[in-house]
């Protein structure tokens, strides 16, 4: 099952069922959706690049003014987006910003919830001087931390380069458990995608407790990437390891597909490269406070386009 983790106003990643039960049971007066209806939601307006896959199709495309948001449908925000649909009643709804993936409903749940511990975080159905559009950064949504940016010298870039970490028990171990576990996964992810967002879920909460598996990675600022390029070695998906001229480390994970099937990744051109044969990969940066791996992939955005 895949962990999802409270980042900002979304969680990062698909909020699993018993999460999504919390959050309704915790407000039962907040603007939701309903499973019954073909047009669930209507985007009123987005800022940055919201994706969007509609339930039965395969390729991903942006979010635009007027576009009709199922109840199966996914949307994707990434970091600085922001987001406001217009409820099957003609309701706006909350203002959604954070970086996170899943159904209206679910964001809108989960959208609610934040809103009903923290009145502060959105502008919107609270009423008061609300405004359409929020510029990222706003004085008065409360402030969300952020990952932590990790450079390595030459010595550590050498190190993370050739490390044997995924040879060891603890980390088989783990890599065998998310593999061995049922795939019950988002349909709408590639194989490999879905199990590396597998792997860097249980690699985030072995990280956070006193495992064997986060015993080999003491230190704070290098733990993720060296974690979690150990943990695709050890399930044998093929990435390779690549550190920047500012020493950024950068694991580039084969999607296995080709460029004509990209569209079933993403919609956006900088979340991946096309190598000189033909295929795909996503840039994927681990740095310290990422608790998901949707966060990591758009961390390395900004190598895309200049990789290729």
């Amino acid at each position: 099952m895949t962990m999802c983790i409270r980042n900002g106003t979304l969680w990062a990643g698909r909020v699993p069922t018993w999460a999504l039960v919390a959050a309704l049971a915790a407000c039962l007066a907040a603007p939701v959706v309903r499973a019954e209806d073909g047009s669930a939601t209507r985007v009123l307006f987005s800022y940055g690049a919201v994706e969007t896959l509609h339930s039965g199709e395969t390729d991903w495309e942006f979010a635009r003014r007027g576009m009709a948001l199922g109840p199966r449908d996914i949307v994707r925000m990434p970091p600085g987006s922001l987001l406001r649909v217009e409820g099957v009643d003609g309701d706006r709804l909350d203002l959604l910003t954070g970086v996170g993936e899943g159904s209206p409903a679910e964001l809108l749940a989960v959208a609610a919830a934040s809103a009903s511990a923290d009145p502060g975080v959105f502008a919107g159905s609270s009423g008061g001087d609300e405004v359409d559009v929020l510029p990222a950064g706003d004085l008065r949504e409360t402030p969300v931390a952020t990952p932590t940016d990790v450079a390595f010298d030459a010595a550590t870039s050498a190190a993370w380069i050739a490390d044997l970490s995924h040879e060891h028990e603890a980390v088989r171990n783990v890599a065998g458990r998310v593999l061995g576990a049922s795939r019950a996964g988002p349909h709408y992810m590639p194989e490999r995608i879905a199990a590396a967002t597998a792997l860097f879920a249980a690699m985030t909460a072995e990280l956070a407790e006193a495992s064997a598996f986060a015993s080999l990675f003491p230190d704070a600022s290098t733990a993720h990437a060296f974690a979690f390029a150990a943990l695709l070695t050890a399930a044998d998906i093929p990435a390779r390891r690549h550190v920047d001229g500012e020493g950024r480390p950068f694991v580039f994970l084969d999607t296995g597909l080709t460029r004509s099937r990209i569209a079933s990744v993403t919609a956006s051109r900088s979340l991946y490269t096309t190598r000189a044969d033909g295929g795909v990969e996503l840039p994927i940066r681990p740095a310290p406070g990422q608790t998901a791996f949707l966060q990591a992939w758009y961390a390395g955005e900004s190598f895309g386009p200049a990789a290729d």
